[in-house]
């Protein structure tokens, strides 16, 4: 059985960058990456052992939205109607882009009920 490969320390220099540079986000780690010839994700994790600020990436969709579970469209839905929490209990079982039209819908429905 061949022996682990000993993983390389981090050096004082890369280090002190990370903490120069902090907060942290992807792009810093990659140019600290390319600068120190480190893999980007091998900063992020360094910087958070160490406790170095890191602003995570915010998850989009494929058009740009952010994301968001069917649970709390259908928790917004309730709000924009002023019903009770729990009153459509099942609707998220329905597709995502019906719930995000019925949402879109709302405020036209309350806008003509005026």
């Amino acid at each position: 059985m061949p022996k682990a490969a000993v993983k390389p320390e981090f050096n004082p220099q890369l280090l002190a960058a990370m903490i120069a540079a902090a907060p942290l986000d992807l792009a810093k780690a990659q140019r600290l990456a390319d600068e120190f010839d480190a893999k980007p994700k091998s900063i992020i994790a360094k910087a958070l052992r160490e406790k170095i600020p890191y602003v995570k990436q915010e998850r989009v969709r494929k058009d740009g939205k952010p994301v968001a579970s069917k649970e709390a469209t259908v928790g917004k839905i309730e709000a924009a109607l002023e019903v009770d929490v729990g009153a459509f209990d099942g609707l998220e079982k329905a597709s995502k882009a019906s719930l995000e039209a019925l949402l879109a819908a709302i405020p036209a429905v309350e806008a003509d009920a005026e």
